[in-house]
């Protein structure tokens, strides 16, 4: 049965920049952020002390399991590429890519990798080697955990990630003509209800996961340790809060197509 084809969207031109939203993902992803923002703003101490909670419990019972997810992301994506599933065309079969392998790989490492790759590169293995998980600094091990732990981020189990994400996007909207929303990679298990209440939530979480997370990139290249600075964002809370504010668009509450046909570029 071919899935059914609906206009989730609504056109916003606004001079020469044409913005195509949902109202109901945009309006409660909206109210969801700035109620964060706020609550924060307004309590400060209390905020930083919840959040370092939340991630120390987060890294501590389930970090595991991260682990074990991104490995068998890798796994999957090995195993797409190398079964009759990497055979598939997106776009269809007679589709051809616009650009060459050369110009899509310079757009993936200068627009996808560009912070991590000139920052988190050098930043990351020195923060590991002078404060290694479950270990002393310093140390020849201490060395080699640094190098491991950078290979996991960023290695092939980090570009899985991206593939699976994008190729999920990619198939499900180019290929059967789906939405190019997350909600569509879920069109398997949930069906035509990706166009009812359970989509919109699946496309809620995604912006305000997708939103935090660029936040968080961009307001902090690296953890401050106590010997070696290594951050580029103000030290204050305060001040930390609004320089992220002034950096963090909502970027996937909204986006735009560009004139390319299969380009889809967003306002970040």
């Amino acid at each position: 049965m071919a899935p059914q084809r609906a206009k989730l969207s609504r056109k916003l031109k606004f001079g020469i920049i044409d913005l195509h939203l949902h109202p109901t993902v945009f309006g409660v992803s909206a109210f969801v952020i700035i109620s964060v923002v706020f609550a924060t703003l307004l309590n400060l101490g209390g905020a930083e002390a919840f959040f370092t909670v939340i991630k120390n419990s987060i890294t501590t019972y389930f970090g595991w399991l991260l682990i074990l997810f991104v490995q068998g992301f890798l796994l999957f994506c090995v195993y797409l590429a190398l079964s009759r599933f990497g055979q598939i065309r997106i776009g269809g079969p007679d589709a051809r890519p616009d650009f060459s392998r050369t110009t899509w790989f310079a757009m993936l490492f200068s627009a996808g990798m560009g912070i991590g790759l000139l920052f988190y590169g050098v930043a990351e293995p020195v923060l590991h080697f002078h404060s290694p998980p479950g270990m002393t600094g310093g140390t020849f091990a201490a060395a080699t955990r640094a190098m491991d732990l950078t290979f996991l981020h960023w290695g092939l189990h980090a570009w899985s990630i991206y593939a699976l994400v994008a190729l999920s996007l990619a198939y499900f909207s180019y290929n059967r003509g789906l939405p190019l929303t997350i909600r569509s990679a879920f069109y398997p298990i949930i069906g035509d209800r990706i166009y009812g209440p359970a989509g919109t939530v699946i496309d809620v979480l995604a912006v305000v996961a997708t939103l935090f997370g660029v936040a968080r990139t961009r307001c902090t290249c690296a953890p401050s340790g106590s010997r070696t600075r290594t951050s580029c964002a103000p030290t204050g809370m305060s001040s930390r809060i609004s320089f992220c504010c002034s950096r963090a668009r909502p970027c996937s509450c909204s986006t735009r197509r560009s004139r390319t046909p299969g380009i889809t570029c967003r306002t970040c």
